[in-house]
């Protein structure tokens, strides 16, 4: 089998190739790499030598397009902002890092301060995870720490809505607030943590499970962004052998459509997936298929509808406001 990643000259030229290159050589390690003007070819080992891999790749495109098990195709958008939009930004490792440069930093760094004094159970939210099948009532399986937008807005001198990117980097103190979120009370099922690579081989993950010690530690899935995972290959592939050590399974999420190829071209065999609901709708049902079902998590659902497109392509996990409402549906006996 031969993978084509399609990359725009910009994506060429830019760091995202470059981790990219880095990544697909590290997690496949007896692959041989081509590079041509196109972009790279991925071979499995011993498939052939790697001068003739660009032509022979191009000719099985030409001959086989039906035929994915010989050739697989993984474009990414064209343009700077589209690649942006597909693979995300990467944060950085401190909190300086992570703030885009304009005058909200300062706001952003009160905040941090702000909820750092305060309890985190005022601030974190446990978003439900359902196992859900036709014709039967959700389990409760999981939970995804995050933080609350509007407890954390009420935290700042003018109460408004804080932005994505806000929300993303204060993510972090999640990370800080663990161990006395799960530390002294019975963990409901799988708690999902929002993380970096750096984030999984820091004094803070270590802490964390000193605080809370291996037996519930392996009950915790650590989210990390493709984006994270992209940005940092060397981190990513440390931080999977600490992960796989500690008894935990990962969990790899993008949120745009654009970038449901690239995850399934990334991702390991063991790893769980999540995709908003969104996002997979738009990018339909052959590249949610390609993904793994019985592995996905379907996040963000809004409406019944969500929840029926996932079902019909085998998606047993779902996450978002409609999900909490099933739940209170169900225990007023709806």
């Amino acid at each position: 089998m031969a993978v084509a990643v399609s990359l725009p000259q910009a994506a060429r030229l830019a760091p995202v190739r470059e981790a990219l290159l880095r990544l697909v050589r590290r997690t496949m390690p007896e692959a041989r790499v081509t590079e041509t003007a196109e972009g790279l070819i991925v071979w499995d080992r011993g498939e052939v030598e790697p001068p003739a891999a660009a032509r022979l790749a191009a000719r099985l495109v030409e001959l086989l397009p039906e035929a994915p098990h010989a050739v697989r195709r993984v474009r990414l958008p064209e343009g700077a902002g589209a690649l942006a939009a597909a693979l995300g930004h990467r944060t950085g490792s401190t909190l300086a890092a992570k703030l885009p440069p304009d005058p909200d930093n300062a706001v952003l760094h009160a905040l941090w301060r702000r909820l750092s004094g305060l309890t985190p159970a005022s601030w974190v939210r446990r978003s439900p995870i359902v196992a859900l099948r036709r014709g039967a009532r959700a389990r409760r399986v999981a939970h995804r720490l995050e933080i609350d937008a509007e407890a954390a807005a009420r935290s700042l001198p003018v109460a408004s809505p804080l932005p994505a990117f806000a929300l993303k980097a204060l993510e972090p103190l999640l990370l800080e607030a663990a161990p006395g979120l799960v530390g002294t009370t019975p963990v409901e099922g799988r708690l999902l943590l929002p993380l970096t690579p750096e984030a999984a081989l820091s004094g803070a993950y270590d802490r964390l499970e000193q605080a809370i010690g291996r037996e519930r530690l392996a009950r915790i899935v650590p989210a990390i962004a493709l984006a994270d995972a992209i940005a940092s290959p060397s981190a990513m592939a440390s931080a999977r052998v600490r992960l796989a050590a500690d008894g935990q399974r990962l969990l790899l999420g993008c949120d745009a459509a654009a970038c449901l190829e690239l995850l399934a071209l990334l991702a390991e065999p063991r790893d769980l997936l999540a995709v908003p609901a969104a996002a997979a709708r738009e990018a339909g049902g052959e590249a949610v298929r390609a993904l793994g079902p019985q592995r996905l998590l379907l996040r963000s659902c809004r409406t019944e509808a969500d929840i029926a497109f996932g079902l019909g392509l085998g998606i047993g996990l779902f996450e978002g406001p409609v999900v909490s409402a099933l739940l209170a549906g169900q225990r007023r006996g709806c």
